[in-house]
């Protein structure tokens, strides 16, 4: 089965800093996927202590009247293919999709937030904080935003979840860019020497 849009609802998050902006000029072509149609994304970071209520609401309120009698565990190679079971059940074992990401720890995000992506094949419409219309390149890595958010629910080879389509963004707050140090990434290692002979004469400096 592929049902990419089973139901949808809208609504706005609380203020949140954008990363990974692709708004101005759309994802080329994918040949690999053979996607059809350029897309808009973004990833976008909610710090700990923003009230996720609705959200959360909202999602569960999607994937309730998606599958009001339970998801069945289509994936190829689950333990439990063909059982059913209840939104909230599904959630948890991680057989239907969640779009909001709470593992960071492979971000530079800060402790006890969370993260979501959404995208869109129309251009999403930017507005200042007195919702006028502003350029999409004036929103940057960093920024602080409201998102208007439609949220879906899909189905497609054996896989079910909820995701999020991007329908435009409030700029409320100028960016503060992502805190990254790389040196975290590397551990001190011991230097190879290596003489003269072995680097060869192209190497030899005259």
């Amino acid at each position: 089965m592929s049902d990419f849009i089973k139901t949808r609802e809208k609504l706005t998050t609380p203020r949140g800093f954008t990363y990974w902006v692709t708004i101005t000029d759309p994802l080329p072509y994918n040949e690999k996927f053979k996607k059809q149609e350029d897309q808009y994304n973004l990833q976008f970071m909610i710090e700990d202590g923003q009230d996720l209520s609705k959200l959360q609401e909202a999602i569960l309120r999607v994937a309730k009247a998606s599958w009001p009698k339970g998801v069945k565990d289509a994936r190829q190679h689950s333990e439990t293919k063909g059982q059913t079971f209840t939104v909230a059940q599904a959630f948890k074992k991680r057989i239907l999709h969640n779009p909001l990401f709470t593992d960071i720890s492979e971000t530079s995000y800060p402790e006890g937030s969370v993260y979501l992506r959404a995208k869109s094949y129309r251009k999403p419409v930017c507005v200042d904080h007195n919702r006028n219309k502003i350029d999409n390149s004036s929103i940057g890595i960093g920024d602080e935003c409201i998102l208007s958010l439609s949220i879906y629910s899909w189905e497609f080879s054996g896989n079910v979840g909820i995701s999020f389509g991007l329908e435009g963004i409030q700029k409320v707050g100028q960016g503060r860019g992502i805190e990254y140090d790389p040196t975290k990434d590397f551990e001190n290692q011991v230097v190879t020497e290596v003489t003269p002979a072995e680097q060869g004469e192209e190497y030899m400096v005259a």
